[in-house]
């Protein structure tokens, strides 16, 4: 069995009794302590007109593992997020709505609304 990703953060899950004396390289390597700090406190910014799929690469830096969303300008649109449990801050500033999606379930945050 090879390392595998977390469900929700996509962090490195190492295999059972593998790695022995290497576990601490291969965590900086992947910078294991920069994406919790990335889930906890992670900023995305960009504006949006149109469709946004957020990023989602396990064991790098990527746009879904961010907590906030800053969508900063704009005439609106979608923004596709992965469809697991996860929370985010979502502040649009764009001059329409935003759908979030996550190809299940979607929200609508009116023009200004942070959420």
């Amino acid at each position: 069995m090879a390392d595998s990703a977390t469900t929700r953060a996509r962090f490195r899950k190492q295999e059972v009794g593998a790695k022995t004396n290497a576990w601490g390289g291969d965590w900086n390597e992947d910078g294991g302590s920069d994406r919790i700090d990335e889930a906890i406190n992670g900023v995305v910014a960009f504006t949006l007109t149109g469709t946004k799929t957020l990023t989602s690469t396990n064991y790098e830096t990527d746009e879904a593992r961010m907590r906030i969303i800053n969508i900063t300008g704009g005439t609106g649109g979608s923004v596709v997020i992965p469809a697991v449990e996860k929370w985010y801050l979502i502040r649009n500033g764009t001059t329409g709505n935003v759908i979030i999606d996550n190809g299940t379930n979607t929200v609508t945050l009116v023009t200004t609304e942070i959420n």
